[in-house]
C-alpha cells in the first residue's frame, strides 16, 4: 500500500480516536462528570436533541418548578410545546444564562420563572452540585464559562452571608474548586475506575421533562393555615434583589415574554413575605411583557371557593408530598391552571395536528 495513504488512514484514525475521547472527557455527555443519576441530567440531554425551533417556552427554577410542570400533559390537553429546564435549588443567578442557551436553537414565545428560588432559606444554602446541575450539562461555549463564572461569584457571595451574616457553617466543607467547574475532568478523573457500559448509553428522557421520580407517588397532608397567610412583602436582602433585578434586565433587553409563576407551597411568614417582594419587584419593574401568576394566593392557602383556588383546586391533605412539592395528583392542577393561564395570554399553535410532533 503506498506510504502515503498509510499516513492518510493513521491520521483519520488517530483524529477519530481523539475525537471520541474528548468528546467523552470534555463533552457535554462526558463520562468523567457528574452521575447520570442526577435529577435534571437527562431532561437537559433531552432538551438539546430537540429540533430547532420547536418549542413555545421554557420553565426555570428550582425543584418547585420541575414539579409543578407536566410538558406531556399539557401538550396532549392543549398542543403547547413548554419544556421544564428546572433544576434542584437552580441558583437564581445563573437563570438568564440557561434562557441564553435556549435561545440558541428555540425561537421562543415566553420564559417561565418560577420564584420559590428566593427564599432565603434556598437563595442562601448554596451547593456546587447546584451549579454543575446546570453547567455539567452544557456543551463548552462562551455561555458555559460565563455561567460557570456566574455560578461561582454566586457561591461565594452566599457562602460568605451564610457564614458570617447567618452565623452557619459553609456547605461544602473543602470549598469549591472554581477551575474544576470549568473542567468537570479535574474533579471526576477517579470515575474511570467505576466506569461500566452504561456510562455509554446516552442518558435521555422518555417522558421529555416532566418529572417522574417515586415521590410524586407519595401524599403529605398539609393544613397551611398553621402559618398563617400575608400579603405584606419584604425581607429580601440587597445582594437578592440585584440578582433578580439583573434577570429581569437581561429578560427586558432579549424582549422576552416573561412569565413570573409561584407555584401552591406550605410556605412559612417570612417565606411569603419573600416571595411576596419578588412578585412586587416584578410589578415595580413596569414592563407590559412580565406577567404574574400567583398559586400562593389567600383564597388557596383556606380553600375557599372563588378567586384562584376556584379554577385550581388544590386539595392540601392529598395533592402533596412534603411541604413544598405537588405530587401527581398535585401537578395535574397546577399545569391546568398554568396551562390555561398560556392558552388564554398566548395565540399559539396547536400542534397536535403537526404530523412533526408525532
Amino acid at each position: 500500500m503506498n506510504k502515503y495513504v498509510v499516513r492518510v488512514i493513521k491520521v483519520i484514525a488517530f483524529t477519530l480516536i481523539f475525537a471520541i475521547t474528548f468528546e467523552n472527557i470534555f463533552g457535554p455527555r462526558a463520562i468523567l462528570k457528574m452521575g447520570t443519576d442526577v435529577t435534571n441530567m437527562p431532561y437537559y440531554n433531552t432538551f438539546y436533541d430537540l429540533p430547532e425551533n420547536s418549542l413555545d417556552g421554557i420553565l426555570l427554577g428550582n425543584s418547585v418548578g420541575a414539579r409543578g410542570w407536566n410538558d406531556v400533559l399539557a401538550f396532549h390537553k392543549s398542543g403547547m410545546t413548554v419544556y421544564s429546564l428546572a433544576s434542584e435549588s437552580q441558583p437564581v443567578a445563573m437563570m438568564k444564562y440557561v434562557i441564553e442557551e435556549a435561545l440558541k436553537t428555540q425561537n421562543l414565545k415566553f420564559v417561565i420563572i418560577e420564584i420559590h428560588g428566593m427564599r432565603s432559606n434556598v437563595f442562601y444554602s448554596p451547593y456546587e452540585s447546584f451549579i454543575r446541575r446546570i453547567t455539567d450539562c452544557m456543551p463548552m461555549s462562551k455561555n458555559r464559562i460565563d455561567a460557570v463564572g456566574a455560578g461561582y461569584d454566586y457561591y461565594k457571595k452566599a457562602t460568605d452571608y451564610r457564614v458570617n451574616v447567618l452565623g452557619k457553617e459553609e456547605n461544602e466543607r473543602n470549598g469549591v474548586d472554581e477551575t474544576a467547574l470549568y473542567l468537570p475532568v479535574l474533579k471526576y478523573h477517579s470515575r474511570w475506575q467505576d466506569v461500566g457500559q452504561d456510562d455509554f448509553e446516552d442518558c435521555v428522557s422518555e417522558t421529555m421533562s416532566t418529572y417522574v421520580g417515586w415521590h410524586m407517588c407519595e401524599t403529605t397532608p398539609l393544613d397551611p393555615t398553621v402559618n398563617g397567610w400575608t400579603d405584606e412583602a419584604g425581607g429580601l436582602t440587597d445582594y437578592q434583589i440585584d440578582v433578580f433585578t439583573d434577570l429581569m434586565d437581561y429578560c427586558a433587553e432579549k424582549d422576552l415574554e416573561t412569565i413570573f409563576v409561584s407555584f401552591p407551597t406550605k410556605a412559612t411568614i417570612n417565606e411569603q413575605m419573600e416571595m411576596n417582594q419578588t412578585l412586587k419587584l416584578v410589578e415595580d419593574y413596569n414592563n407590559d411583557k412580565f406577567k404574574i401568576v400567583n398559586m400562593n394566593t389567600e383564597d388557596v392557602y383556606y380553600s375557599k371557593d372563588e378567586g384562584v383556588q376556584a379554577e385550581l383546586n388544590i386539595k392540601w391533605y392529598k395533592d402533596f408530598y412534603g411541604k413544598d412539592h405537588v405530587n401527581s395528583k398535585g401537578n395535574k392542577k397546577t399545569t391546568r391552571y398554568l396551562m390555561d393561564y398560556i392558552s388564554e395570554n398566548f395565540d399559539l399553535e396547536d400542534k397536535r395536528k403537526n404530523p412533526d410532533y408525532d
